[in-house]
């Protein structure tokens, strides 16, 4: 059986965050899962190149995390049927796609899915992996195969198939913030589910390109712009 074909999308706009972007496409490229290509969407200025990897940027100076991952999508091979959607600071374990693939093919009623990891930011932890430093690629989730419902998804990895994406849309770029959960809520919008696949499991730093770019205030903003569109719905 031939593998429907991946596009691994990373985002990558912020240069103090190069060490981890370097841990995050070394797993990308070790990953079990063949046939994938992977594209990385830097900044004008700031192009990082890897081999076996395709660097795209935006036309903007200045991007956030949604506007990296459309244009992502936008640059995407024409025969991929899903996107993994990942933040520079993830770091991949080696068969951590395989079962989140396979949710999205088994449950057509799932919108988009993600692994379960180590950070306790990203709300959806493995408590065994918190406090190691050291990322070990290899390494299995103790769960068998099953998914777990929520409302909304902590995106920094998620994998979405190409007709939800074309159902969705993409993501809000007036959020500088909370657009994880802004497209969370549109998926349901959009009579999809939001998963979490507990056979899958990934390490993540937490925050790091947040840390240089969004400060106190531009978090506010973001708190301000998501509340009003959510008005009634959804508050944070």
């Amino acid at each position: 059986m031939i593998e429907p074909k991946v596009s691994v999308i990373i985002t990558s706009y912020c240069p103090e965050s190069k060490k981890y972007l370097d841990q995050c496409v070394l797993s990308a490229l070790n990953l079990s899962y063949l046939n994938k290509e992977i594209i990385i969407v830097g900044r004008p200025d700031y192009m990082p190149m890897y081999e076996r990897c395709r660097t795209v940027s935006p036309s903007r100076q200045e991007f956030w995390n949604s506007t990296g991952l459309n244009h992502g999508v936008m640059e995407a091979s024409s025969d991929s049927e899903y996107y993994f959607l990942l933040n520079d600071d993830v770091v991949l374990t080696k068969g951590c796609l395989e079962p989140l693939v396979n949710t999205l093919a088994s449950f057509p009623k799932v919108g988009q899915v993600m692994p379960i990891s180590n950070d306790i930011q990203g709300r959806y932890w493995l408590p065994s992996l918190m406090g190691r430093q050291a990322f070990d690629m290899n390494v299995d989730s103790p769960y068998p195969s099953g998914i777990m419902l929520v409302d909304t998804l902590c995106l920094y990895t998620q994998l979405i198939s190409k007709r939800v994406w074309q159902a969705v849309g993409e993501f809000d770029e007036s959020l500088k913030g909370q657009d994880d959960i802004d497209y969370s809520l549109r998926v349901k919008q959009a009579g999809y589910l939001n998963a979490i696949e507990l056979a899958s499991v990934v390490w993540h730093h937490g925050g790091v390109s947040a840390a240089h770019t969004l400060n106190p205030e531009k978090r506010e903003q973001a708190k301000e712009i998501f509340n009003k569109k959510w008005a009634g719905v959804y508050r944070v």
